[in-house]
Order: C-alpha cells, then structure tokens, then sequence
C-alpha cells in the first residue's frame, strides 16, 4: 500500500509540474508567438519543467524512511564523521579496489 501511495504521489507530482509547460506550449504553437508570451510566463515555463525532478527526492523522502534517515544524516553533516568501525567487503579494514584486467589469448 505505501508503494502505491508513493507512486501516486510521483505521478500527482509530474502531472503537477508538466502540466503548466505542456498548457504553454500549446498556447504558443496555436495561438500567440513565443516572442509575445512574457518573460515572467518563460521563468515559469522553465520553473515548472525543473520542478519536477526536485520533487521526487521529497516525496520518496516523506515516503521511505530510510530516505528521511539519509536526509538527515547528510543535511546535519554527520557524512563527514567516519566510523572507525566500517568495513569492507572482504571484512578488512582497507577499502578495496576493484580492479578488471582483460585476459587475451597468446
């Protein structure tokens, strides 16, 4: 149910968004030129279109909590602190690089 809820919630918030560019992009190819359409009709074409992929990190995060938890941690800077506990992988302490080679026949 809550992956239904979000998803709507995405879907509210694209339709939202599109909508207003999508509604002035048809008055200009019908009825007026895009130089007569003012500036301030522009900014919020432009405003509406960016709009939308700001908004889908919000409502995951209203929606998921290890999301809210992820915001948190990053926006109280707690990112910087580094565990001296992490491992890796392999259980070592080290961060390990992963390292492809190409093997060609002789």
């Amino acid at each position: 149910m809550r992956t239904t809820i979000t998803l709507f919630a995405v879907v509210v918030m694209f339709v939202l968004s599109w909508l207003p560019v999508f509604v002035i992009e048809i008055i200009q190819a019908f009825a007026i030129d895009w130089w007569k359409i003012p500036r301030e009709v522009q900014l919020l074409w432009t405003f509406f279109g960016s709009f939308s992929s700001a908004a889908n990190p919000l409502v995951y995060g209203f929606a998921n909590s290890s999301y809210r938890r992820e915001y948190k941690r990053l926006l109280t800077f707690k990112w910087k602190k580094k565990n001296p506990d992490r491992r890796d992988i392999d259980g070592s302490r080290t961060p390990s690089v992963a390292m492809a080679t190409l093997n060609i026949p002789s």
